[in-house]
């Protein structure tokens, strides 16, 4: 009986650390920044791409916006945000 007991107590102990784990290092899992490689300034823009930069309260902020390349006659193509 002790054993069981000391069994479920170390998994609900390491589910626990496992949690707090995930809850500290949410923004290093949701945006890895540091991962994403820096591109050099020699590579070229993709074609139609516009760069526009937004006030926020926090500072400013760059947005791209690069519409769709659809052939003439051809329908609407939903936006992505």
């Amino acid at each position: 009986m002790i054993l069981l007991i000391k069994i479920v107590a170390g998994g609900l102990g390491f589910y626990l650390i496992y949690c707090g784990l995930l809850f500290f290092l949410q923004r290093q899992i949701l945006f890895p920044r540091y991962q994403i490689p820096f591109f050099s300034e020699g590579i070229p823009e993709p074609a139609g791409l516009e760069k526009i930069w937004l006030n926020t309260a926090s500072g400013k902020v760059e947005a791209w916006f690069m519409p769709p390349q659809l052939p003439p006659g051809s329908r609407p193509a939903p936006a992505v945000i």
